[in-house]
Order: structure tokens, then sequence, then C-alpha cells
């Protein structure tokens, strides 16, 4: 954990462990994280106040050789989205989610031979928005929640993946595969509506349309006009790359 006014980093977990795939609980409260404790394998959900007070709290632990990766908090603080997958080629991760309410079992979303991964919830707890290889390329559908038999959207032509959400719900963001971060106007209660795709920001993000990474490369504010975006330029103390261009050079070749 980073303090920006003060510069001070905090450590948040100490175990001899990989902690990955953290994501804050809508207020800021929490943090949930994949941890590889006891195995080799990511297959384990745990929780933690983000002031670092206390332990964490084991949420869920997957099969043996399991992955898993916690994806969004429901802004209701009721659910948490996660995928679940098995090491291999193809990778197929299958959607699930974890009720912190009543027994606390998850419940599968999302199962097939498929690979769904960038799983989102809107912010108004409707809509779950994800992008699948089912069409056979990479494209953004979204579908109800927690109840997934509804419906199904596809909202790309041109594939896309990473959505996110505006806090009103009313617009929907994604990564295209050349690398713009794109923008839909969405509108619906009960059947989901979404407009004409339009290119908001042109990054430096290259995207592996045949198995796209797992992590997320920018974000959104909460009203939609800031993009944390991560750029992929030379460092700054670095020599720039440069090209040398040689012209007539037969000439030089007759002179020797």
């Amino acid at each position: 954990m980073v303090d920006l006014t003060r510069a001070v980093p905090t450590r948040l977990t100490f175990y001899a462990a990989r902690d990955l795939n953290a994501v804050w609980a809508p207020d800021g409260s929490r943090v949930v994280f994949a941890s590889a404790r006891g195995d080799n394998v990511i297959s384990q959900l745990y929780q933690k106040v983000s002031n670092g007070a206390g332990a964490e709290e084991a949420l869920f632990a997957g099969d043996s050789g399991e992955q898993i990766a916690a994806l969004d908090w429901s802004f209701d603080r009721r659910y948490i989205v996660f995928t679940r997958s098995k090491l291999g080629v193809p990778r197929v991760h299958n959607l699930w989610a974890l009720p912190l309410f009543g027994d606390r079992k998850p419940f599968p979303l999302l199962q097939s031979s498929f690979d769904q991964v960038h799983a989102q919830l809107s912010p108004d707890g409707r809509w779950l928005a994800y992008d699948t290889n089912e069409s056979g390329m990479y494209q953004i559908i979204v579908q109800p929640f927690p109840e997934t038999t509804g419906g199904k959207w596809q909202v790309t032509a041109a594939g896309g993946i990473e959505p996110r959400w505006r806090r009103d719900a009313r617009e929907l963001y994604y990564l295209g595969f050349d690398g713009k971060i794109m923008a839909v106007s969405v509108k619906g209660d009960r059947i989901f509506e979404a407009g004409q795709p339009a290119p908001l920001i042109e990054t430096t993000i290259t995207v592996n349309v045949t198995q796209p990474d797992d992590a997320y490369h920018y974000d959104v504010t909460a009203d939609g006009q800031r993009f944390l975006v991560l750029s992929y330029y030379p460092a700054a103390n670095s020599a720039p790359a440069s090209i040398t261009a040689v012209v007539n050079w037969t000439a030089a070749l007759r002179k020797k």
C-alpha cells in the first residue's frame, strides 16, 4: 500500500508466498487477493482489512493444481467474482461468484470449454461484463447478474477485452485489438441495450488477440473523465532508439 500524500509504502501481507490479483472493496475498507500458500499454484482467496490491522481471512480454497484470480467486488459488497482454471493449453477460465453472506458457498456463473476473463460487475449490480473467445475471437459479452441465464448480449463485433463500467452504469469501456480504449453507451433495465462503440484514447498497449493477459492494462475514474493507462515507452534515462538510412549506397560500392 502506498500513501500518495506522504509517498510512504506499507507492506500489507507477510506470508512467504505469492499474493496476486488484489481487488479493492468498493468502500476501500478491504482487499481480496489470491495466494499460493501451501502450494505452488494460486489456489486460495483471502481478504484483509486495507489499513493492515489483523490477519488475513481465508475465503475459499480451490482444488489442487487450480489457479484462482479475484476479478471484482460488487458495489453492494455482497459478491466477489473470480475465475477458476486448470493449468494447461488451451487456457480455459470459468467465472464464479463468492457470496459474502449466508453460507458463503461459491457458485458458478459461467462454465464452458471457452475462456472467460476480465469479468466486471456494473455498479448497479444488474450486469456482468466479460470477454470470451466463444465466437472464435475475444469479444465483450454482457449477461444478467447473479442469474446469468436471463439473456446474453455481444457488445463488440471486431473484438475486445477488459471491460470497465462508468459509475452510473450508462457507459462501458473496453480495450480494442488495436490498443484503442473504446466507449459504448448502455441503456435498459431488464433488456440490455448497447450503442455503437466509439474510440476514446489511443494507447501503446499491444493486445495478444489469441490469449490476452489476465491482468488489466487500464482503469477509469467513476465519472469516466480520466483514465490510468499502462504505457510502454522507453525509460526516461534510456537512449532513444534510432534508425540510420543509407541512400545511394550503390555509388559507394563502385568507388571501391
